[in-house]
């Protein structure tokens, strides 16, 4: 499998911008490992914490109702 945090937003849905520069770094919880990885995005509902379904412009359901964000390199 691959490193995941599926969880809420660390502070309870502060916007990105909102933490201080010295909040940067390794999420808790999660190894360091050295990879070419794939980034994967999800929604969740904030009220019920259930995953949102995510579709393509054609209509087709993503698996995992993820998007491929990016490729990513951990070093």
């Amino acid at each position: 499998g691959q490193p995941q945090d599926a969880g809420q937003p660390q502070d309870a849905g502060q916007p990105q911008d909102a933490g201080q520069p010295q909040d940067a770094g390794q999420p808790q919880g999660l190894p360091l490992l050295p990879c070419d990885c794939t980034l994967l995005v999800g929604m969740y509902d904030p009220r019920t914490g259930d995953r949102l379904p995510a579709y393509d412009g054609l209509g087709a359901r993503f698996e995992n109702d993820a998007i491929i964000a990016g490729g990513v390199t951990l070093q």
